[in-house]
């Protein structure tokens, strides 16, 4: 237990370090006067037909060389020569060029092309101002224009614009191009305007900060929610605004401050009330970090913690973070994760946590880590978790994705041992076509207590989870179940989804579960407030299945998901024949 003299010290530290280097700030910098000749690049923006240059809104270095590339619409044909132009550049064809469509079949030539025509083009330089096409995807590419390649050339920058060329192509960056970090920091540290959901950019330069935002509304409507006879149904509204202020000062500080305005109103028995109206710091931290690609970099401050399935963090924590990159792609983190300012009523309120993670990341879409995370607790439970885990999520063909979490949990609760452990696997399998059906399959379990035996064997999970994401859909959603969402303790589930996904904008998924208990208890740790407890000799829980429909980039700046899920209680909860249903709606702009 830590004592109140020492907690007070060492939240007084952080403060004073959040307070050294504080300065509103992005992990995205702007490119304008930080790009060098013989740079690989990826270059994000839109043709501007009437100046004949690619203006550029975001760019990010790429490791190593490679041979130019562009993504666009044809402007016109010359079947004689069996030329286009993209960009201003001549692309000549030849007997040598490959066609494919975006699924990978080979399939496609010269004559398939049309002016307006969206073509992907891998290249190389010949002539000054041609590129000879060596593969050109034809179908089934996204509507954003993209440049790749090395820089050849590089114009003398001023206060708003500067000039860079790639084998020929006239950029044009300006102050508000986002420079972004490489995809290990890109990873490790997030994108700050794209914090929740689809990208909100920011769309307001003040000085070297950068302003941005969003509103966000998202509606419950539940019914037979308690599983009781009593009269439960409700319909609750979330309204948030929130604003965000992030800048670069310098290459190696930045920081970001990020408020927002929410409450929580609810039409009950037709009453309508409103509750925790509030004005929150969501976020309030300064990055420290080396430009050097073996370096580190120091996070201090409030900050959301997440990782990719929220299995373990996703929350608003006062942390002080070090990522060690010594041998790329190796990561060492070392969090301390102390309770300073923790919002009132949070369980966390009592806990410090202290988190040693090893992380290999070969690239933005793979990550395998192992972690050790202990928890201090200076409630009277004097819960002293331990946890011994691995984590990893990937895409290692384009037509699989898969996950694993494994963990045991050791250390004491109320100074009893604790042996237990979690598993939590699954892949989802989809086609690589505009329209993408896919399959997943996932099974989970937590240990549950064994009666008689010294150890605890019920395994709890962090208290920071949310166990939410994606399948192969583009909308995040309650993985273990929309309405039960249970805590991996002392259960069992056995999840078979289907979706299908239409381009980068929409998806619907229909996601099954079967509930069952590890070992018979009357206890279930879950969202759901049941109105009457497991009868303690059954496992069978139930079952369930939901619905979740996605749209994102709205007009580039708004999204919409709506979610359904219905549970029907099994055995175990046979003292009620209800079924317990939510409809949840969620609406978001960005600004």
């Amino acid at each position: 237990m830590i004592a109140p003299r020492h907690r007070v010290t060492h939240s007084a530290g952080l403060l004073v370090a959040i307070a050294l280097t504080w300065n509103p700030a992005t992990v995205a910098a702007s490119a304008l006067g930080n790009l060098r000749r013989g740079e690989a690049v990826e270059v994000s923006g839109e043709w501007n037909p009437a100046a004949r240059v690619f203006v550029a809104t975001r760019i990010e270095k790429l490791p190593g060389g490679r041979s130019p590339s562009a993504r666009g619409a044809i402007e016109s044909l010359d079947a004689s020569t069996t030329r286009f132009s993209l960009f201003g550049r001549q692309v000549s064809v030849d007997e040598a060029t490959t066609f494919e469509t975006d699924s990978g079949k080979s399939e496609g030539r010269f004559a398939d092309l049309m002016p307006g025509m969206r073509v992907d083009v891998s290249a190389r330089t010949g002539d000054p101002g041609n590129w000879e096409a060596r593969k050109i995807v034809w179908r089934g590419l996204k509507s954003s224009d993209r440049v790749k390649g090395v820089i050849t050339d590089v114009g003398p920058p001023t206060d708003t614009v500067q000039t860079i060329q790639i084998s020929g192509l006239d950029i044009r960056v300006t102050h508000d191009t986002d420079l972004k970090a490489d995809y290990l920091m890109e990873e490790l540290l997030g994108t700050l305007f794209s914090d929740e959901g689809d990208a909100s950019l920011p769309h307001l330069q003040l000085w070297r900060q950068r302003l941005g935002g969003y509103a966000r509304m998202t509606t419950y409507r539940d019914d037979g929610y308690s599983l009781s006879t009593a009269s439960d149904d409700s319909l609750v509204g979330q309204p948030a605004v929130a604003l965000q202020a992030a800048g670069h000062w310098g290459g190696t500080l930045q920081s970001l401050v990020d408020l927002r305005v929410g409450s929580e109103q609810s039409w009950d028995d037709r009453r309508f009330s409103v509750a925790n109206a509030r004005v929150e710091i969501l976020q309030a931290y300064a990055i420290l970090r080396s430009r050097r690609e073996r370096g580190g970099a120091l996070v201090v401050g409030k900050q959301r913690v997440r990782d990719e399935r929220e299995w373990l963090f996703d929350e608003y924590l006062d942390a002080v973070r070090l990522y060690l990159t010594l041998t790329r792609p190796l990561v060492l983190e070392a969090s301390y994760i102390p309770s300073v300012l923790p919002p009132p009523g949070e369980s966390f309120a009592t806990w410090d946590d202290l988190l040693l993670r090893a992380r290999y990341i070969p690239d933005s879409r793979n990550e395998v880590n192992v972690y050790w995370l202990m928890r201090r607790d200076s409630s009277p439970r004097r819960r002293q978790p331990v946890y011994l885990g691995i984590s990893g999520s990937g895409r290692p063909a384009r037509w699989l994705r898969g996950w694993l979490e494994g963990a045991l949990l050791r250390g004491e609760d109320k100074g009893r041992s604790q042996r237990a452990y979690a598993l939590d696997l699954g892949t989802t399998f989809t086609t690589t076509g505009r329209v993408r059906p896919n399959l997943t399959m996932a099974y989970a379990v937590g240990s549950g207590e064994q009666p008689g035996d010294p150890y605890s064997q019920e395994f709890r999970q962090t208290g920071y989870e949310d166990n939410s994401g994606r399948f192969g859909g583009v909308s995040s959603f309650k993985y273990y179940g929309e309405v039960l969402d249970p805590e991996l303790s002392n259960i069992q589930l056995m999840t078979a989804a289907a979706g299908i996904r239409f381009g980068y904008t929409a998806s619907v998924d229909a996601v099954a579960h079967v509930y069952r208990q590890q070992r018979p208890d009357d206890g279930l740790r879950a969202a759901l407030p049941l109105g009457g407890a497991p009868d303690g000799s059954s496992r069978d829980l139930g079952r369930e299945i939901d619905f979740i429909f996605g749209v994102q980039n709205i007009l580039r700046c708004a999204s919409a998901a709506y979610g359904f899920g219905l549970f029907e209680p099994g055995r175990a909860l046979e003292a009620t024949d209800r079924v317990a249903t939510r409809h949840r709606l969620s609406l978001r702009v960005g600004f």
